[in-house]
């Protein structure tokens, strides 16, 4: 059925999130009922004014989740779309993928860092060694259940793996600082991105969604990526194929070291992989590339949408 703005200003009523930001867009002008508060909100409301000055666009009016990703209660999957950066594939709603913001601004900081760290730590002189660090996001942490939470997995693997793993929490959160004690071996102080490049292989690891950003620079690094199975998904999740661009390992990190030990003796093989991921981020991931996919995503959703 067609959308009007009566049933998106209805399903705003009805939704028990407050981080939803209703845009509209009338004669290629963009307009906000609800002026913009949020950060996120800001710098999406900056990238579409930046993309009206270029390009037309058509009337509609959308809603944007600012979360990290949206989770749409099956009761109200009918009512209206919702745009977000990312989504789990197992839930049944009506999220629509965009590009985050930082994907929008072109992750210009994380980029440059990229590709400066690219040529001080060429493939050769990386450490043979998987390396990670992040928060304790992922599930509620306690005493009973915090070994079901795969970045727990991930950095109690690396205390028995030490020669291939280095996985360290740098931010106790969501249950874990009530457990500060039994993490007290497994925290560090967090490392900035270039840092990351002095190792072969490198972590995607989910949290409470995907790792955003992390994903987008590793894609550039010239490491290896070695992805956990996961329905989390983000706008061009899609470009990437298991052992392709890639290096696939089991959402319970259970044979994480075998793909490891495998990529130690398979070094040629991993090295086109990572150059693999390198080119399609090149060819895709730029920021011309994610403005394209946003003008192309708002034709799309106008069709669906009826002006009143």
């Amino acid at each position: 059925r067609r959308l009007s703005s009566a049933a998106i200003e209805n399903f705003l009523k009805l939704s028990p999130s407050n981080n939803l930001q209703l845009f509209k867009i009338r004669n290629n002008q963009l307009a906000f009922p609800r002026q913009p508060s949020h950060p996120r909100a800001q710098s999406l409301a900056q990238t579409l004014k930046a993309l009206l000055l270029q390009v037309p666009l058509p009337d509609a009016d959308f809603i944007i989740s600012l979360e990290d990703a949206y989770f749409l209660d099956p009761c109200q999957k009918t009512l209206a779309p919702v745009f977000t950066f990312a989504k789990d594939l197992s839930l049944p709603n009506l999220a629509i993928l965009m590009p985050d913001f930082e994907a929008l601004e072109g992750n210009f900081g994380f980029r440059t860092e990229v590709l400066k760290a690219r040529f001080k730590y060429p493939w050769k002189q990386k450490a043979n060694r998987a390396f990670w660090r992040g928060a304790t996001s992922g599930g509620t942490f306690s005493q009973e259940t915090y070994l079901t939470i795969p970045r727990a997995r991930l950095v109690f693997l690396s205390q028995k793996e030490p020669d291939l793993v280095d996985a360290k929490f740098t931010c106790l959160c969501q249950g874990a600082e009530q457990m500060a004690d039994l993490f007290q071996s497994q925290t560090a102080p967090a490392v900035c991105v270039a840092e990351h490049l002095k190792y072969k292989y490198q972590i995607l690891i989910d949290g409470n969604s995907c790792a955003y950003s992390r994903a987008y620079w590793q894609l550039f690094s010239d490491s290896v990526i070695l992805k956990q199975e996961s329905s989390h998904i983000q706008w061009f999740y899609s470009l990437l194929k298991p052992s392709v661009h890639y290096i696939p390992f089991k959402n319970d990190c259970s044979d994480l070291i075998e793909k490891l030990k495998w990529a130690k003796t398979h070094d040629g093989e991993v090295k086109k992989i990572a150059l693999k991921a390198r080119k399609i981020a090149e060819k895709n991931l730029k920021k011309a590339d994610t403005y394209l996919y946003l003008y192309l995503l708002l034709w799309e959703y106008s069709k669906l949408f009826e002006t009143n």
